[in-house]
């Protein structure tokens, strides 16, 4: 298992390839050599409904549409912001004043409109479509709550000078706009604790939408080489299963994990007495509650507070911000400081 594509037909436009590229080169870097599927569909169609791509792993499922900001090529991230509403036209702005459209016509204005538009027909062609669907067929509330939406930026924005006056409380369970750079990462902490694929499900989703593999990468990533396999110790958690009579360790950690004020949980107890599987219960809870989750095995491996860095920094799109970590001279409290707000951003 690794990274896959399938291709419905070619990206007509030059900045879904470069953004296309960009993404996959940093997913190959992370998961060229995971023991899990992850299936990338370029340019699928369903009922009408044009996207950029469909990304698929065992347990998300998510439509990218990407966005080329045209006249903030070669600036920095902290020099753009985004500004719009939820049925009007989106700007961006860069720093100095100038102002413009995000492009295209009709929904295609507006970011949120465009990937809703998106949801509804994918939803309506996946209950048509129930062959290759964990524990399919699905209804149409089952299929809505199991499509994640994201808008993805090149070459990026400001988070903390964007305006977007979007119903957030009823949208940011499946909503999300980032720049490019975040993209690998939030595919790789996603979890819908509704879904289980397995790979061949994915692969049989991509074929009933018309894409074939391609298995020259190099036609989208032309500088891709491979690099050698290092150790990960970030993996993704095990489908959680159902608890029996844990149901106050249960209220506990879904109440520490809404409390602000707690930032470490620690379950202890003898060797099989099942921690593994409360904390298995309690990361999949957290991703209900719109957490980012990482899981880490430590029974197979040293895990020190180096390693650890070094893991992250290996995850980090920002090369600069990973070679502070990487450092020896750098003070571990600085290497902690920039791990943490990678982590917590």
């Amino acid at each position: 298992m690794t990274v896959e594509v399938y291709l419905c037909e070619k990206f007509q436009h030059r900045h879904e390839r470069r953004a296309f590229g960009r993404f996959l080169q940093e997913m190959l870097d992370r998961f060229g050599e995971s023991t899990d599927l992850y299936l990338i569909i370029g340019e699928p169609e369903a009922n009408t409904a044009s996207m950029d791509m469909i990304v698929l792993t065992h347990c998300a499922l998510i439509v990218v549409e990407l966005k080329e900001l045209t006249y903030a090529e070669g600036l920095g991230s902290l020099e753009i912001s985004l500004n719009g509403t939820e049925k009007g036209g989106w700007e961006y702005s860069l720093e100095g004043g100038s102002t413009y459209n995000m492009g295209g016509v009709g929904k295609d204005q507006n970011p949120y409109q465009q990937v809703k538009d998106h949801n509804y027909k994918l939803r309506d062609w996946l209950t048509n479509h129930p062959d290759f669907l964990p524990g399919g067929p699905w209804s149409k509330n089952e299929a809505i709550r199991r499509i994640y939406s994201w808008v993805v930026v090149s070459p990026g924005f400001t988070k903390e000078k964007t305006k977007l006056d979007l119903p957030w409380e009823k949208i940011n369970r499946w909503f999300k706009i980032l720049p490019i750079d975040e993209l690998a990462w939030e595919v790789e902490t996603a979890v819908n604790t509704e879904l289980a694929f397995t790979a061949e499900q994915m692969v049989g989703l991509a074929t009933q939408l018309g894409a074939t593999r391609k298995e020259n990468l190099r036609e989208f990533v032309p500088n891709y080489v491979p690099e050698a396999p290092r150790l990960s110790f970030f993996s993704r958690p095990p489908v959680s299963k159902r608890i029996i009579n844990r149901n106050e360790e249960r209220k506990i950690l879904s109440d520490a994990l809404k409390d602000a004020q707690v930032s470490i949980i620690c379950i202890g107890g003898p060797g099989g007495i099942g921690k593994t599987h409360l904390a298995t219960w309690a990361a999949s809870e957290a991703a209900r509650q719109n957490f980012s989750v990482l899981w880490v095995e430590c029974n197979e491996r040293e895990v020190t507070q180096e390693s650890v860095l070094t893991a992250v920094a290996d995850r980090m799109s920002d090369r600069y911000q990973a070679a502070l970590i990487h450092d020896p001279e750098q003070r571990i409290s600085d290497k902690l400081e920039v791990a943490l707000a990678f982590l917590l951003r």
